[in-house]
């Protein structure tokens, strides 16, 4: 049986959006309505001391430090599937 997150993105961020102590629990990320792919990733310009070891970082899209405008304006819902 799968578990399921559902983080609502409600502001424009620049570059990636670190999901704080998630690095390997997530095992996909989808786009609702569409399903399109998310981008999960590790921070795109190496180690930094404000950056810890279990933070994982989310994109719209490639390459993932690049800023992408956010699909809905109002609340962009991005379906977490969690590792068992």
């Amino acid at each position: 049986m799968a578990t399921f997150l559902y983080a609502h993105v409600m502001e424009q961020s620049v570059g990636q959006i670190c999901l704080p102590g998630f690095r390997g629990k997530i095992k996909s990320a989808t786009l609702l309505p569409d399903g399109s792919e998310i981008q999960v990733s590790t921070f795109w310009n190496g180690e930094r001391f404000y950056i810890k070891e279990d933070d994982i970082f989310i994109n719209f899209g490639l390459p993932t430090q690049h800023t992408f405008r956010l699909p809905d304006k109002i609340d962009s819902v991005i379906k977490l599937e969690l590792n068992q």
